[in-house]
C-alpha cells in the first residue's frame, strides 16, 4: 500500500490543476462580457461627389479624410478600443448611410469631422455640435469639451460646444438628428474655418493634418481614460473632464455683420513701450451683440469675454511693449455667443515711437525741477542775488538782532568808537583847567 501511496498523490494533485483551469477559464469567460472594447466610429465628412467647402486649392473632403485616417491610427495605440470609418476612400455616402453604419458596428460613440467656412469670411476658430437630446448629449459632452481644448492647445481657438435646435427642440442639423433616431451619441467637430488664410498653415500638408488628427485622438483617450503601452499617454487616472451646458442655437442663427478695432490715442511711457487706447465698433441687425474677445497674436488665441459697454461700441486699454502683442484681433459675440472676426492691427504700424524717448524724457524732468527751483527763489522775501543798490541800502542798517557786522559797518563802529573817546578826553581837560582856574 504505501508504494501506492506517491500514485494517488500525483492523481490529486492533477485533478487539483485540473480543477483550477477550468475555474479560471469560468471566471475569465463571465468577465470577458465587462471586457469589450470601446467602439468609436469616425466619420470622414463629404466624399465623392460632395467636395464640401473649397479654398485654397483644397477640398474638405479631402482634409475630413487624412483627419480621420490619422485619428484611427494614434487611437488605435491604446488598450481596450475599436476604432471603424465610416469611409476610407473618396466615395458618396449620405448621413444617414453614415449613422446606419455605426449602428451596424454598435458603435459606443459616432464623430463626424468637418471644416468650416462662410460667405463673409470673419469667423475663426473650432465649433463643436453635440446632440440637444439630453442622454445622448451627457455621454458625448466629455468627449467634445476634451477636444475643444485640444485643439486650441495647437492653435485653434476654441469657440466652444453647442446645440442647434428646431422649434419643437429637436435636433435641427440632419446628422444629430438622424444620430437621435437611432439612439446613437454622435457629434460633430467643425476644426476649423478654412476660408481663413492665418489657418493656411495647420491644414495644407499631411504632417499639419496628422497633428490636428493626434489632438482629437487624444483628446477622446483622455475623455474616456484609456491607456497606452505603446505610446507615453496614460489617461486612467486623469480627472474627470469638467463640462458645463453647450451653447443652444436656434435654427435660424445668424453670425454678426462685422466688427472691427483701432487705435484712438496713446500715451509714450519708454523708449519701446506705450499705453494704447483701443476703439472696437461691431454690428449685428439680426440679433443683439453681447460681449467681445482680445487677441493680441493675430486672432489665434483670445482672452475672456468682455461686456460691450454699449450697442456695438466700446474701448479698452494695453500696455504694449514693441515686439510684443503686436497684431490685434477682436472677436465680437452676439446673444448665440456667435462669433465675428475683426480686421487684423498692426500696432506699430499705427504708432511711431520715440526712440530716444527715455532720453528726451530725463531732460524734460531736468528741466522741469530747474523751473520748479528758480520758482521757489523767486518767491523768498531776501533773493540770493541783488542789486548794487540794493547791497548799499541793506549794508547801511543794521538790524538789533543780527550780531554779524559787514565791512562798512565795522569802520563806521570803529569811528564812532575812537570819536566818542576824543570827545571823552577834550571834556575831560576842559574840566580839569576850570577846576584850576577856579582855585587860583
Amino acid at each position: 500500500m504505501s508504494k501506492c501511496k506517491p500514485k494517488k498523490r500525483i492523481l490529486c494533485f492533477l485533478l487539483f490543476f485540473v480543477m483550477m483551469f477550468v475555474s479560471m477559464r469560468s471566471i475569465h469567460a463571465d468577465a470577458a462580457p465587462n471586457d469589450k472594447p470601446i467602439v468609436i466610429v469616425i466619420d470622414a465628412g463629404h466624399g465623392g461627389k460632395s467636395n464640401g467647402n473649397e479654398y485654397f486649392d483644397l477640398k474638405e473632403k479631402d482634409l475630413n479624410l487624412a483627419v480621420a485616417k490619422s485619428i484611427k491610427k494614434n487611437l488605435e495605440t491604446f488598450e481596450g478600443i475599436k476604432v471603424y470609418l465610416t469611409r476610407k476612400d473618396d466615395k458618396d455616402a449620405n448621413y444617414t448611410n453614415r449613422v446606419d453604419y455605426a449602428k451596424v458596428k454598435k458603435a459606443d460613440y459616432l464623430i463626424s469631422l468637418h471644416f468650416n467656412a462662410t460667405e463673409a469670411h470673419m469667423q475663426a476658430g473650432s465649433m463643436i455640435y453635440v446632440s440637444a437630446i439630453p442622454d445622448l448629449r451627457k455621454k458625448m459632452m466629455p468627449i467634445a469639451q476634451s477636444v475643444s481644448e485640444s485643439l486650441e492647445g495647437i492653435g485653434i481657438f476654441a469657440n466652444g460646444v453647442y446645440t442647434c435646435v428646431d422649434e419643437d427642440g429637436h435636433d435641427y442639423l440632419g446628422f444629430l438628428r438622424k444620430c437621435e433616431e437611432k439612439k446613437v451619441s454622435g457629434m460633430i467637430i467643425e476644426h476649423l474655418f478654412m476660408d481663413r488664410e492665418e489657418y493656411l498653415p495647420l491644414i495644407n500638408s499631411p504632417e499639419a493634418l496628422d497633428t490636428i488628427g493626434k489632438a482629437d485622438a487624444l483628446a477622446i483617450a483622455r475623455a474616456l481614460k484609456l491607456n497606452s503601452n505603446s505610446t507615453i499617454y496614460h489617461f486612467t487616472d486623469e480627472p474627470d473632464i469638467e463640462t458645463t451646458e453647450p451653447y443652444e442655437l436656434p435654427s435660424n442663427y445668424m453670425y454678426p455683420d462685422s466688427a472691427s478695432v483701432a487705435v484712438k490715442e496713446y500715451e509714450q511711457i519708454t523708449n519701446r513701450a506705450a499705453n494704447i487706447v483701443f476703439d472696437v465698433n461691431a454690428s449685428d441687425p439680426q440679433g443683439q451683440l453681447a460681449s467681445y474677445r482680445l487677441s493680441t497674436d493675430g486672432g489665434i488665441t483670445f482672452g475672456a469675454e468682455k461686456d460691450f459697454a454699449y450697442g456695438g461700441k466700446s474701448e479698452f486699454s494695453r500696455i504694449l511693449r514693441k515686439g510684443d502683442g503686436q497684431k490685434i484681433v477682436i472677436l465680437a459675440l452676439n446673444q448665440d455667443h456667435l462669433g465675428c472676426v475683426s480686421n487684423c492691427l498692426d500696432v506699430w504700424d499705427e504708432i511711431k515711437l520715440d526712440r530716444d524717448f527715455d532720453k528726451h524724457k530725463e531732460e524734460a524732468l531736468l528741466k522741469e525741477q530747474e523751473e520748479e527751483q528758480g520758482s521757489e527763489t523767486a518767491s523768498e522775501e531776501i533773493p540770493e542775488e541783488v542789486s548794487s543798490e540794493e547791497k548799499t541800502t541793506e549794508d547801511s542798517s543794521v538790524t538789533d538782532h543780527d550780531p554779524h557786522l559787514n565791512d562798512s559797518q565795522k569802520v563806521v563802529v570803529i569811528f564812532g568808537a575812537f570819536a566818542g573817546l576824543a570827545i571823552a578826553v577834550l571834556l575831560y581837560f576842559i574840566y580839569r583847567k576850570e577846576n584850576v582856574s577856579g582855585k587860583e
